[in-house]
């Protein structure tokens, strides 16, 4: 399944938590099972996330989507950088 897919799905079934706080959030509390971030993410955000999802395991993908491109696959007008799956 590609990502575009997963994405639809994930919107359809009401599982994708949107934004750096609310995925950060949920991965101290393992309710995320994969996040991918912008490729415009900042920096900080980036590192924040790359370590948590190291730390527990949980798959991380950095994809050649802008946030604004991201923002628009998701059906949003605003843009997103991050993005996770819950469990």
């Amino acid at each position: 399944m590609t990502l575009n897919d997963e994405i639809k799905t994930g919107l359809d079934k009401g599982t994708i938590v949107l934004g750096e706080n609310a995925v950060i959030r949920r991965i101290r509390q393992s309710k995320i099972s994969k996040v991918v971030l912008a490729s415009n993410c900042s920096l900080k955000v980036k590192e924040e996330v790359v370590f948590l999802c190291d730390t527990s395991s949980i798959a991380c993908e950095n994809i050649n989507l802008t946030n604004i491109d991201l923002g628009a696959m998701c059906k949003r007008s605003h843009s997103v950088s991050v993005l996770g799956f819950t469990k």
